[in-house]
């Protein structure tokens, strides 16, 4: 998401929505309804995120097709998932990935198998959430995403942490920290850089622990830089897109206003002309 700068991705995101509701595009709605999400998502700003769905959600009635039915049904995921009911979400997002398996939906598969993987993580299952990364990642080189590949290899190098796996951690973290630097992936690059640090530790070689102990804290706090001036200028987006959504209703609401009086004058005048007629 544009290498982490979420403002420019918001910006994006807004004017992509703008764009679809003039145009009356149901799918382009949704969809970026959903991109909204996925970044705030991303931010951590799960009351955004949780909006953003549940609008994404509301968009349509009926799926005339099994991509838009399988978005809708992994937006309920993600509403169950934020509002903390986590066995109906893995329900949701269990029934998604069956429909993107029979469809062959590449991006689909790695998406639900990295849900599915974090959900297992933090439930303890690292043996399944293992099973979901390696997927995913599998797909992403198949077609060449280097933004899953570089996270998916971080997410994998913790489940074998976790597992006390560390020659099989170190590989893919390191593997996944080389793509990072040449892509520029600031998230991964930290998460890394943390990965590292303690693999290290575990292995007891603590001074290379400590290295990357200064390098993870370096750039954390360069992005925690980035994200406070982020949510600055997220503000400032979100209140101009209030803003200009306020306007469009009050012109709404005074052209109804005028058609409305216009109806009236209309029926007073035919009012009148049958009365006149009575008279004659």
């Amino acid at each position: 998401t544009y290498m982490g700068n979420y403002p420019e991705a918001l910006k994006s995101c807004f004017q992509a929505l703008k764009y679809a509701e003039e145009s009356g595009n149901k799918d382009a709605i949704e969809g970026s309804y959903r991109s909204i999400a996925g970044v705030y998502e991303m931010e951590g700003n799960n009351s955004e995120a949780l909006k953003n769905y549940i609008a994404a959600s509301k968009v349509r009635d009926k799926h005339d097709n099994q991509y838009e039915l399988a978005n809708s049904i992994c937006d309920l995921g993600n509403i169950y998932c934020l509002q903390g009911d986590t066995m109906r979400a893995v329900k949701k997002y269990n029934e998604t990935l069956k429909i993107f398996e029979e469809t062959e939906d590449g991006y689909g598969i790695i998406q639900l198998n990295s849900i599915l993987g974090k959900i297992n993580f933090a439930k303890g299952n690292y043996d399944m959430a293992l099973k979901n990364f390696l997927i995913a990642l599998k797909i992403s080189k198949d077609i060449a995403d280097n933004f899953n590949i570089t996270n998916l290899s971080n997410r994998i190098a913790e489940a074998y942490i976790k597992l006390n796996t560390f020659p099989e951690a170190l590989s893919y973290v390191k593997s996944g920290l080389s793509l990072a630097l040449k892509t520029g992936f600031k998230d991964a690059i930290r998460d890394s850089y943390k990965n590292l640090s303690d693999i290290y530790a575990k292995l007891n070689d603590f001074k290379t622990a400590y290295q990357y102990k200064v390098l993870f804290e370096q750039i954390k706090d360069s992005l925690q830089n980035t994200e406070t001036a982020s949510k600055l200028k997220e503000m400032g987006m979100q209140f101009d897109f209030d803003k200009e959504a306020a306007k469009q209703k009050a012109e709404q609401d005074k052209k109804e206003i005028v058609q409305a009086k216009e109806a009236e004058n209309r029926s007073e005048e035919h009012t009148s002309e049958l009365q006149s007629l009575r008279h004659l």
